[in-house]
């Protein structure tokens, strides 16, 4: 018997809009931080959970059909990681099946926002998406493996996916985590 399980991860293509991004030294010392001490992290399907860590993102990802005007609110893990020199930040729902999130960019000051939703269903095509604006501000330049990591991000992307349904993906928020070795 042969099983074969399609799976499709809109991995987007970085386009050339790179941004610069701002630097706050003290962003550390802002109060979302204390907030998020005090709540449990978020569950993920993908990884296991300590249940006794702080959460690490206070960033409210909002999905609005268009198409339907429907809207939908998710809150998810924070994770950082190099893909050689590039810095991939990234905030993930994951339900088993599919996914929905972003993922940040970075490298040398300059970085890009891309909507990462993912499904179950087989693709050959990607989704395009058009960045309506994005803003990042991080706590220093320059960061290496194991750094711990403090952000706000705020952007808004048009996606529209293969059946020309669009959508907009809005983020806004504080975010930490630690550089992990991937």
């Amino acid at each position: 018997m042969i099983l074969l399980f399609n799976v499709s991860c809109y991995s987007n293509r970085i386009s050339k809009e790179w941004k610069d991004v701002e630097i706050n030294p003290t962003i550390r010392l802002e109060p979302t931080f204390k907030l998020l001490d005090s709540q449990l992290e978020v569950f993920d399907f993908n990884e296991i959970v300590d249940s006794s860590v702080a959460k690490s993102s206070g960033v409210e990802y909002v999905i609005e059909d268009l198409n339907f005007d429907i809207s939908r609110t998710f809150t998810a893990k924070c994770n950082a990681f190099f893909d050689n020199d590039l810095l991939k930040i990234q905030t993930i729902s994951s339900n088993g099946y599919g996914g929905e999130g972003f993922i940040i960019y970075y490298k040398k000051g300059k970085f890009l926002i891309k909507e990462a939703g993912y499904t179950d269903e087989l693709s050959l095509k990607e989704p395009r998406q058009e960045i309506l604006y994005q803003n990042l501000i991080l706590e220093k330049k320059h960061y290496s493996e194991n750094d711990s990591l403090y952000g706000y991000v705020d952007f808004k992307i048009e996606k529209t996916d293969l059946d020309n349904f669009k959508s907009l993906h809005i983020g806004k928020g504080y975010f930490r985590t630690v550089i992990n070795s991937h």
